[in-house]
């Protein structure tokens, strides 16, 4: 658990369209008001290829990773063993894609709602409905509830578990 940062792992059904290059289009075509968000492609160190894509949301920033095959799949099909899952043990057992989403740090909370923002636009693009996903490992206060790592204020330690989103409508 990386302190002061939010993350979550995102699964992708097979059925789902997602890919990098769509999420970044997805991104960078969302303005809204004085809105200074950014998306671009995202490499990491040591690699030429991208394997992720990065939001910038001014000078703070979101990023995922994709993460595809038999690993993925083997935690996905132990993972649909649990109880309260977002969709049919069997969709999450068949996901061999995931994100690994990671923020900047935010030890304020002040990036707390862009981050609600980054989650809902995948949520909305690439899956299911709010209510699909209301009951991930966590419940659905590790997406919209921010109070509960916050406090009221939207200060305070800042402490968010891994939870599983899973983008499906199945």
């Amino acid at each position: 658990m990386a302190a002061g940062m939010y993350e979550v792992l995102v699964l992708l059904p097979e059925s789902s369209d997602f890919t990098l290059d769509a999420a970044v289009l997805h991104f960078n075509d969302i303005r809204h008001g004085k809105d200074e968000r950014r998306a671009t492609l995202a490499t990491p160190e040591g690699q030429s290829e991208p394997s992720g894509f990065r939001v910038y949301y001014g000078d703070w920033a979101v990023v995922a990773w994709l993460e595809c095959g038999k690993t993925v799949l083997s935690e996905s099909q132990n993972l649909a063993g649990s109880d309260d899952l977002p969709a049919p043990a069997e969709v999450i057992a068949s996901c061999s894609r995931r994100l690994s989403v990671w923020s900047d740090e935010d030890w304020d909370g002040d990036h707390s709602d862009d981050f609600t923002d980054f989650t809902d636009e995948l949520r909305k693009r690439f899956g299911g409905s709010s209510s699909t996903m209301s009951t991930a490992a966590g419940g659905p206060s590790c997406i919209h509830g921010p109070e509960k790592y916050f406090g009221k204020s939207g200060r305070g330690g800042l402490h968010v578990p891994t939870c599983f989103v899973h983008l499906c409508t199945e």
